[in-house]
């Protein structure tokens, strides 16, 4: 569109979602092998993925709230306490938004938060 994004139809939309989930575990072994910085660069790439398999919509994506979810667990993992409460805070709208409030997901997501 005139703003730079990229508008996916709707069989393409699955697709992409599934490459998102494909990236986001490359990072998450990347980290597995203290490759944190790495990681955090396929999360990213992860969430851009994801956002463009809901037209830009994250609040609908359950896959993306998984992978902000991860990201704060890394991101504390390194001491960037902060920087973790954020991706936990919009990870955990996002599963209340799709998932509810009994959702083990949701209570993992407080669960971390708590921990920080």
């Amino acid at each position: 569109d005139e703003d730079g994004n990229i508008k996916l139809g709707k069989a393409m939309m699955p697709k992409m979602a599934d490459l998102g989930d494909a990236v986001h575990l490359m990072g998450a072994s990347l980290g597995g092998y203290g490759f944190y910085d790495e990681e955090m660069e396929y999360y990213e790439e992860a969430l851009r993925l994801k956002r463009l398999a809901v037209n830009g919509n994250i609040m609908k994506s359950v896959t993306a709230a998984e992978t902000l979810h991860c990201m704060g667990f890394s991101l504390d993992n390194v001491g960037k306490g902060d920087d973790a409460l954020e991706c936990y805070d919009q990870a955990l709208d996002i599963r209340l938004d799709c998932l509810g409030d009994n959702d083990l997901r949701v209570a993992d997501t407080y669960h971390n938060k708590g921990a920080l």
